[in-house]
């Protein structure tokens, strides 16, 4: 590494380190790296929400480290491309996508990053969010609204969104529905179980 490129990442530290107050007690996760993809920096959220003991594990590191196979293979070209100054679809977006845990094991984020030059080099920082718990709450919410709750089967609203799926009002084709109901289910299930 190059002494203006370890003078500018040791401002970035400070700079970021003087904001303590911000970054360190913030319940987002905050990493930022170099244009060559190596974290310099990273708070406690961060380092908790991917599963590593302290930010001395994170820091040097590649920033593909916390992403999925997927996601680390298009990593480069999009910083190749924004270094280059084209547009990219993950500058300043909120944008949902897979982490990678310590253990290997991939997690929903919101993630919004943004770049920042200094000392002549670019510098991206990420703002992270956990969204296991919120994903496995909209999961539980979908099962409930599609799915009998006694059975486990298609509700009718399941099958409402089936079939205004399949149906193409473009072609326009006859479809037949027809629909069975058996008297005093209710009392049947509430009596029998």
């Amino acid at each position: 590494m190059s002494d203006v490129a370890s003078i500018t990442e040791t401002k970035l530290r400070e700079l970021l380190l003087r904001t303590d107050a911000v970054f360190h007690n913030s319940h987002d996760g905050i990493v930022a790296m170099n244009s060559r993809s190596e974290i310099v920096f990273v708070n406690e959220a961060a380092v908790s929400m991917f599963g590593y003991a302290d930010s001395f594990e994170l820091v040097g590191q590649r920033v593909e480290t916390l992403m999925n196979d997927r996601i680390a293979h298009d990593h480069s070209v999009y910083v190749g491309r924004h270094l280059n100054g084209h547009d990219v679809p993950i500058m300043n977006q909120l944008r949902r996508i897979r982490a990678k845990h310590k253990s290997g094991d991939e997690f929903p984020i919101d993630i919004h990053v943004f770049h920042m030059n200094a000392d002549d080099e670019r510098y991206y920082v990420g703002f992270i969010r956990d969204m296991a718990e919120v994903e496995a709450k909209e999961f539980e919410l979908q099962r409930d609204a599609y799915f009998d709750t006694l059975t486990g089967l298609p509700n009718a609203a399941s099958f409402r969104r089936v079939l205004n799926e399949i149906y193409d009002a473009k072609t326009m084709k006859p479809y037949l529905v027809a629909t069975l109901g058996i008297d005093h289910m209710r009392t049947i299930n509430s009596t029998f179980g």
